[in-house]
């Protein structure tokens, strides 16, 4: 999914619902107040808090022009681990319900009936023994790809740097022969020049100039 753009595909699907409540028959006068909910596990708003929301309001008087649009973001990589507010539990459960079962469940979350509920039936959904296996070979075979890729541009990096310093120590002789041998140009002769300094005889005859 192409996140930057996410925005503009959240206001597309509550357009489709809001439009959808069209059938024939119905005046315009029907259609109903229509909230669009986005859970993300990527960080699309630039503004602080994971939860944001926003309707449709005048921008010099910041009211409302009309209560039926309302697009809420609730972005998970954002959630501090808070759990002040019904949200705040119900975010933490969405964010690690994975993690979660009946033995290892926060106190703020098990007296929620909602949330308990919910994990039941997460539960009742779980993977049987051989879906595991295929699902935690899977991720094996993930993690070992992601690590190989690591690895790789790790000795590309190691490369690169080798190579630079190489390529820096060439330099650093070629700039020390070329002063040697303009110090020399005027006591010695182009061929002993090259043969005390490593360059070539027309390099020689370049820096005097021939």
């Amino acid at each position: 999914m192409d996140q930057e753009y996410f925005g503009r595909r959240a206001l597309y699907y509550w357009s489709k619902v809001y439009t959808g409540q069209l059938v024939s028959g119905i005046n315009y006068d029907n259609l109903k107040k229509t909230i669009c909910i986005n859970i993300l596990n990527f960080n699309c708003i630039e503004e602080e808090g994971y939860h944001n929301a926003y309707k449709l309001k005048n921008v010099k008087t910041n009211k409302e022009y009309l209560d039926h649009i309302e697009i809420h973001f609730i972005e998970l990589e954002k959630y501090n681990e808070d759990m002040n507010s019904m949200l705040d539990r119900w975010v933490n459960f969405l964010k690690k319900a994975e993690i979660y079962s009946r033995n290892k469940f926060p106190k703020e979350l098990e007296e929620i009936p909602t949330i308990k509920k919910a994990l039941e039936v997460l539960e009742g959904m779980s993977l049987n023994e051989e879906e595991r296996d295929s699902y935690e070979a899977r991720l094996k075979w993930l993690r070992d790809e992601d690590m190989a890729i690591q690895t790789a541009e790790r000795r590309g990096e190691r490369r690169g740097e080798k190579r630079g310093e190489i390529r820096g120590e060439k330099r650093g002789e070629r700039q020390k022969a070329i002063a040697i041998a303009k110090n020399l140009l005027d006591v010695l002769d182009n061929q002993t020049i090259s043969k005390k300094t490593g360059l070539t005889r027309e390099e020689v005859e370049g820096l005097r100039g021939l």
